[in-house]
């Protein structure tokens, strides 16, 4: 899941990215194609370094035209379903201190998907607060134990409350492995400590961009899960409405999806938790090689293949080391 392979080829980078494809698009063909036989076919590498390298050839860019500058095809070096070779999965479930005691009528749901997950599977759960994550649960294989360590939230929005600052957080402290990494947010999605005021011109939250970027960087893919929180601010509309749009926009950013029902609580968790983990079963690993410039950072990617009726969700950029 963004995990990068250190190795330099010749300036270019073969780096690794995680990625869904939805299954009800993965069905039989004429050929009796199997729903892991699903071929990427290209990758297109948006944004060169600037002076560094030029493409040679560039795939059908943004506006339609071939050979849009700024963006080629790049080689596949690898594709392989993601729960395979033993490669592991981190869940880690982070809930919001903020929300609302409705909340409570979804735990079961909650401690049932938890213990559903397989062995390969480790589980931990926190709660934000402050802008920072009271881990109640460390990453754990016994997911009972994970189960039991789900409480109600506290229904206080703290002194510092932010989803996205918590997120980074957490996302900085994720120990180093070559797991998968999956973040499960459980909020309203509502900033409320953000440090810049919006404008009803611009709704435009910075702290959602900044957590987007470290779940690019360190390969995190995130899933939201829509809940209502307390204070005066869940019952404002345009500020609950952006706080579902921040949720989405860095779910989307990250490769994962969002959930949520209107403003309204959800009457139940269970069918969002059965896509998630169609979703999480549905994983694979996809090597490319990536040009790699003077300074590392992030660089847009996109994904398509040949096969028909064929959906691949992943982040929308990924992290490429420097090649000095």
């Amino acid at each position: 899941m963004g995990r990068k392979d250190e190795t330099l080829l010749d300036e270019t980078q073969c780096l690794r990215i995680c990625h869904d494809c939805a299954p009800e698009h993965l069905c039989s063909t004429g050929g009796g194609k199997r729903e892991h036989d699903c071929n990427c076919s290209s990758c297109a590498y948006d944004g060169y370094p600037v002076g560094a390298w030029k493409p040679a050839y560039a795939r059908r860019g943004p506006s339609g035209r071939d050979g849009e500058a700024g963006q080629r095809t790049c080689a596949i070096a690898g594709w392989k379903h993601a729960g395979g070779d033993g490669v592991g999965l981190d869940l880690f479930i982070l809930i919001d201190d903020a929300s609302d005691s409705s909340l409570g009528s979804q735990l079961n749901d909650l401690r049932d998907f938890i213990n559903a997950q397989p062995s390969t599977t480790s589980v931990g759960i926190g709660y934000m607060r402050n802008a920072t994550v009271d881990i109640v649960q460390n990453f754990t294989s016994d997911h009972a134990q994970a189960a039991k360590a789900v409480r109600l939230p506290s229904g206080s929005v703290g002194a510092f409350g932010s989803p996205y600052l918590s997120a980074a957080n957490l996302m900085n402290r994720w120990p180093q492995h070559a797991n998968r990494r999956v973040l499960m947010l459980v909020t309203d999605g509502i900033d409320r400590a953000r440090r810049t005021n919006r404008t009803r011109i611009s709704s435009t939250n910075p702290d959602v961009n900044s957590a987007a970027t470290v779940a690019q960087r360190t390969g995190t893919i995130i899933y939201g899960f829509y809940t209502p929180g307390v204070g005066h601010l869940h019952r404002n509309f345009w500020e609950a409405s952006n706080g579902q749009n921040d949720m989405a926009r860095l779910s989307e950013l990250s490769g994962g999806e969002s959930y949520f029902l209107g403003l309204r609580a959800p009457v139940s968790f269970k069918p969002y938790f059965e896509d998630l983990q169609k979703n999480l079963d549905n994983q694979y690993l996809l090597e490319f090689d990536a040009r790699s410039g003077n300074r590392a950072g992030l660089q847009p990617i996109t994904l398509s293949t040949e096969v028909a009726g064929v959906e691949l969700i992943s982040a929308d950029s990924v992290w490429v080391p420097s090649g000095k």
